[in-house]
């Protein structure tokens, strides 16, 4: 498990980051933010089923430093 900084097409490979630091320009988080997987998707909203997992925290607008937490099971 790890962030993409760009779109990666399924069957084709990509980089990830699966700790530290990581900036993409279309980001708009608040420094502070915690970021939880949310479905496909980074959301500052835990989900309410399935499964919660803290990926990181946002340091700025575009840069979150990640952070992969314990997969939980809701």
């Amino acid at each position: 498990i790890g962030v993409a900084n760009a779109n990666i097409t399924s069957g084709f490979s990509g980089s990830v980051i699966t700790d530290g630091i990581i900036t993409y320009g279309s980001w708009s988080w608040v420094a502070g933010d915690i970021l939880f997987l949310n479905g496909t998707s980074l959301s500052t909203t835990a989900p309410s089923t399935g499964f919660v997992q803290k990926i990181g925290r946002a340091i700025s607008p575009t840069t979150v430093e990640i952070e992969i937490g314990e997969a939980i099971l809701l």
